[in-house]
């Protein structure tokens, strides 16, 4: 067993728990604003590397019924079943369980999960999960952005982190395994429904930070300076 399995077979004692359900709804906000979710509701979603569950439950409650999830950490899985959600289960060979799947899976969502893959691994993944979607299914990404000023705390923040990732690089890999035209957009601010003054301020000083962030960059590298800066990036390929 490698060290880095060592981390994930104790990776709630390890300090990873997750975060608290009304938090983790609030920063899925974002899926309801860019409509990347299927619009059937009894659309097969896979939250693949779901951890401790937050995203399965999101999905639940805005009513997807057909809706599982698989994590290589058992103490990740036993934390899941406590809270009943039955529909996660352990895997340790994902592209296996994939493999078995194909054209079973309308949408594959990976949270924070691919900066978790060794480098070499990510394109043959990528690949397999477009040959298991039916066509006209989608795979969703969501990383930690190495654009953002605080990239460098989030790639080095968990021992399991392989990779780091940008939005020019999430969009390399994506064309790389044979998607065409991924669509790649900000992630990491949160769409509230309810303005309140102290919301008003963290949008505003977001929008400062992100043109004194961009006008840094450009003054560094010139016209190939990133363009997102959040805290985290997403990604929408389909098949």
């Amino acid at each position: 067993m490698t060290g880095t399995e060592k981390v994930f077979e104790r990776y709630r004692t390890a300090g990873t728990r997750g975060t608290a359900l009304a938090a983790a709804w609030e920063g899925y906000s974002e899926y309801a604003a860019l409509r990347w979710l299927p619009r059937d509701k009894e659309a097969r979603i896979l939250d693949l590397g779901c951890g401790a569950g937050e995203f399965v439950e999101y999905l639940r409650h805005l009513g997807y019924s057909n809706v599982s999830g698989i994590d290589y950490s058992p103490e990740q899985v036993a934390w899941c079943r406590e809270r009943g959600l039955e529909q996660v289960t352990q895997v340790r060979d994902t592209q296996a369980y994939l493999r078995e799947r194909k054209g079973a899976i309308d949408c594959i969502v990976m949270n924070n999960v691919l900066e978790h893959v060794p480098k070499a691994d990510i394109i043959p993944l990528l690949t397999l999960i477009r040959e298991t979607l039916p066509p006209g299914g989608s795979l969703i990404i969501q990383v930690p952005n190495m654009a953002n000023v605080f990239g460098l705390a989030a790639r080095y923040l968990d021992f399991t982190h392989e990779v780091g990732f940008t939005e020019h690089s999430l969009r390399q890999v994506l064309v790389a395994s044979g998607y065409e035209e991924p669509e790649v957009d900000v992630a990491g601010l949160p769409v509230r429904l309810k303005l309140t003054p102290r919301r008003l301020l963290f949008w505003s000083m977001n929008r400062l930070y992100t043109i004194a962030h961009r006008a840094a960059y450009v003054a560094a590298v010139g016209v190939d300076a990133p363009t997102i800066y959040s805290k985290l990036v997403m990604a929408r390929a389909t098949r």
